[in-house]
This record gives structure tokens, C-alpha cells and sequence, in this order.
């Protein structure tokens, strides 16, 4: 793909599980990008989780609905509706490292709080039991 677009400026890397974290401090931008099917309009990959938790903004495709919707008034991500470069330089903007660190660490108590899910689950459990 990258020589057909004829990019001259990249890397291609693989790092173990365990170096991740490290390899990914000196990244800006993480691509998450996905076609329309019924299976990305339920997915939340973990991959999105993983470039926020190292500072990450996430260009990810808003057919991965829940995290669309979840996300939508963050300033800090990058929704797209195709693949094409525009929308990006679009939406490309400065950034704060200490923004981006409230802005996820808010996130991550909220839409990736397991507690809150367990609680949730058990609330409703509770409801139907009865």
C-alpha cells in the first residue's frame, strides 16, 4: 500500500506485547481505521484503549459506533467517515500533553471503568431477579 501511494517517510515495525508501551511514546497519531459491517458498529478494539493510555490520539472510523458516540465531545480523537487524508488535515490540531492526559484519564473513569460495567450488570441482574 505504501509504495502504490508512493510514500517516501515510514516505518513498519513489530514489538512484543511487553515493549509496546515503550515503542509507542514517541508516536502522535494511532490509526484505527475500519470498513462499514455489522461487526464494527458493536467493536470497541482495544487498540483504541491502548494508544490513549499511552497518549495516543486515536484516528479511528466512526463506524466503530459505541466508541463514536462515547467519544464524540472529546477533543482529543479524531473521528473519521472514510479513509481519506483531508478529513484528517481537517481535523488535525495543536495539542496539550496536559490536556490529552485529563481529557483520557476522565475517559477511561468513565467509559473504560470495568467497576461501573459490573455494577451496571449487577444492578440489572438484581432488577430482573426480582
Amino acid at each position: 500500500i505504501l509504495d502504490k501511494y508512493n510514500v517516501k517517510s515510514y516505518s513498519i515495525n513489530y514489538v512484543s506485547v511487553k515493549e509496546l508501551d515503550e515503542e509507542l511514546k514517541g508516536v502522535k497519531y494511532g490509526f484505527v481505521l475500519r470498513e462499514e459491517n455489522p461487526v464494527n458498529f458493536v467493536a470497541t478494539p482495544t487498540k483504541l484503549s491502548t494508544y490513549m493510555s499511552n497518549g495516543v490520539i486515536p484516528i479511528f472510523s466512526r463506524v466503530i459506533n459505541d466508541f463514536s458516540e462515547a467519544s464524540k465531545k472529546l477533543k482529543y480523537v479524531i473521528g473519521m467517515n472514510g479513509f481519506g487524508a483531508e478529513e484528517f488535515f481537517e481535523q488535525n490540531k495543536e495539542v496539550s500533553v496536559d490536556e490529552i492526559e485529563k481529557e483520557y484519564a476522565e475517559f477511561f473513569d468513565t467509559y473504560y471503568n470495568k467497576e461501573r460495567y459490573i455494577e451496571d450488570m449487577a444492578k440489572y441482574i438484581r432488577k430482573h431477579m426480582e
